[in-house]
């Protein structure tokens, strides 16, 4: 049986993210950053730190707390081991984002990309 599940995105701008799972095959679906929640931390000139990776975000919640997403370097940031499988088989997404840990395959916009 298919699941979708949200991790993100709902009843707010930005912060689309959805796991479709069937079978042993786990797809994600775009990785937004939440918008709204974002603005009250956040502006111009006042960013997330850069050499934190993705603590500020994380903490904050503006990206999911799904820790197993993300790529080892980061978590190895946050005093946390990476599994040594990624989690999902593949991320559709209409956009680059740099910090997830996936299979090979990447499907960004019309194109694939293999890493």
């Amino acid at each position: 049986m298919t699941k979708i599940t949200f991790l993100g995105g709902i009843d707010e701008i930005g912060g689309n993210c959805f796991m479709v799972e069937d079978k042993d095959t786990r797809l994600l679906l775009d990785f937004g950053m939440r918008y709204s929640l974002k603005q009250k931390y956040f502006e111009e000139y006042l960013k997330p730190r850069s050499a934190s990776g993705i603590e500020d975000v994380l903490t904050l919640g503006l990206i999911p707390n799904k820790l197993e997403l993300y790529r080892a370097d980061l978590l190895r940031m946050l005093g946390k081991k990476a599994s040594p499988e990624p989690y999902v088989d593949g991320v559709l997404l209409p956009h680059i984002h740099s910090i997830l840990k996936t299979h090979e395959r990447r499907y960004v916009g019309r194109g694939l990309k293999r890493s």
